[in-house]
């Protein structure tokens, strides 16, 4: 399913509200057996809710086969091993608003 939620990120508690829903939504999904990765992959906007689909085991795994292929860490750094938390790279975008408001 893709939605788009419009957060209020321009509000001081923007990015916290984000954060809260973003985790409580995943751990709701991983609760039936879900999956957040879908057809694109997990990357910068989902590696840091892996442990909840995975063990610490396989996120170990992820981590060691990332070493032997990238032990410098140049492809990808932070996405899905070592991520940085969901709204760490997150930016405002000047769209038009629609609607009242």
């Amino acid at each position: 399913m893709h939605i788009r939620i419009d957060f209020p990120l321009h509000r001081p508690e923007g990015r916290r509200i984000f954060r809260e829903f973003l985790t409580d939504a995943a751990q709701l999904v991983a609760g039936y057996g879900g999956s957040m990765s879908g057809e694109h992959g997990d990357g910068r906007a989902r590696g840091a809710l892996l442990p909840l689909m995975y063990s610490a085991a396989a996120i170990d795994a992820f981590a060691a086969v990332k070493g032997v292929f990238d032990p410098d860490e140049v492809l990808n750094p932070g996405v899905i091993v070592r991520p940085r938390p969901p709204d760490a790279d997150l930016r405002e975008v000047a769209a038009r608003r629609c609607g009242p408001g």
